[in-house]
């Protein structure tokens, strides 16, 4: 029979932790990691590991300063590891009984995950060279993606072309420039041409937006518009006919996916903008709305997704949505989570995105004007 002395050894506190809902805090380090979760009341719970890499002596402490090793760990959250006890009514051979399951099982702290993904955020400046962009050879933006040539002059200061020279054509891409809000360094680079789009090999776009705006000062900043494209914010201020002007609103891009850094870090440098978003109107732009207006009322949201549907959990709470049926009002309905928030642009008519709505617009001129006799 294996000890409790040989389970230590070979059982994290961290991983039994994790198993019953505690997530690591990567914003408090890595030296004595904190694990942290919200219970039924809806209180935090919080607990610091030490000596993370040593399981045998592993301690753990929580608020109140009381604690130990993964045994005490296990004690004190006995019964919420009902699954692997059974029927036993003997406290010590249910403690086995946890320790045995988890011995098991192959485990990578979160801890190691999350500092392998920040060593592979460096973007190889070396790879990429900028080329200082004009209107007239932003063609594809004013040809391709039916930009006028105004709008593209407008966004200039946000855009440049880009040589990746570990490519084997060395093309010159469009490219679009993300920074980490708050800092001037370039982390990555949102890149489109003739029938490519993707971002930079290499960079940070958890932590990174693309974000135009003249604005005086970050105080200044009135609205803040979030886009899956850059492309796309540029289409809807050209199609909004400049009501959102770049000196009051900061058009931000974030690049195809939401993650919750890119919205926080975005959030926190226009502390006084109204927040709106202006995704695509399709599945995914549905659940970017719910997860930028969870970040901004403050809420951990957690999603997976079983088949056809949405799970959404916060708080030890949780709901279920089909995604055909997912809105962020429908959200809010089921959620109870009813807070101010901007406006949710989506795309006119049968266009799924705001450049695809531009194309429409700019088609149907060319139709007006075809019949007009008008040479276009």
């Amino acid at each position: 029979m294996t000890t409790f002395e040989e389970y230590k050894a070979k059982v994290s506190i961290a991983q039994v932790a994790e198993a019953i809902g505690f997530e690591f805090d990567k914003s408090k380090g890595k030296t004595q990691p904190t694990y942290t979760r919200t219970d039924a009341n809806g209180d935090k719970e919080q607990i610091v590991i030490r000596n993370p890499n040593d399981n045998a002596n592993q301690h753990y402490f929580d608020r109140n300063y009381k604690g130990g090793d993964v045994i005490n760990f296990i004690k004190e959250h006995l019964n919420e590891f009902a699954q692997f006890t059974g029927n036993s009514t003997n406290d010590y051979v249910k403690i086995n009984m946890v320790l045995s399951h988890f011995a098991d099982i192959p485990y990578t702290p979160k801890i190691e995950t999350v500092q392998k993904a920040q060593e592979h955020k460096e973007l190889d400046r070396s790879r990429y060279v900028e080329v200082t962009p004009t209107t007239s050879n932003l063609m594809y933006l004013t040809r391709e993606r039916a930009l006028d040539p105004l709008t593209v002059e407008k966004f200039l200061p946000y855009i440049t072309l880009l040589q990746d020279t570990a490519s084997k054509g060395n093309f010159t891409n469009v490219a679009f420039p993300y920074r980490k809000p708050g800092s001037e360094e370039v982390t990555n680079y949102e890149i489109r041409n003739h029938g490519f789009k993707g971002m930079a090999a290499g960079g940070d776009k958890e932590n990174s937006a693309w974000i135009a705006t003249n604005a005086d000062t970050k105080a200044t900043v009135k609205n803040v518009i979030f886009f899956e494209s850059a492309i796309d914010a540029m289409s809807f201020y050209e199609l909004k006919k400049g009501y959102y002007k770049l000196a009051d609103t900061a058009f931000v891009s974030v690049g195809g996916y939401v993650s919750p850094n890119q919205i926080k870090n975005v959030l926190n440098e226009f502390p006084n903008a109204r927040v709106s978003t202006a995704y695509d109107k399709d599945v995914n732009g549905h659940l970017y709305d719910v997860l930028t207006y969870a970040v901004a009322i403050g809420k951990d949201i957690r999603v997976t997704k079983d088949d056809n549907t949405f799970n959404f959990k916060w708080d030890n709470k949780s709901i279920k949505i089909p995604q055909e049926e997912l809105t962020l009002n429908r959200f809010k309905d089921e959620s109870g989570l009813k807070h101010r928030f901007g406006t949710v642009f989506k795309a006119a008519g049968e266009a799924k995105d705001f450049n695809e709505q531009l194309q429409h617009v700019r088609a149907e001129q060319k139709e007006q004007s075809q019949s007009k006799g008008i040479k276009v």
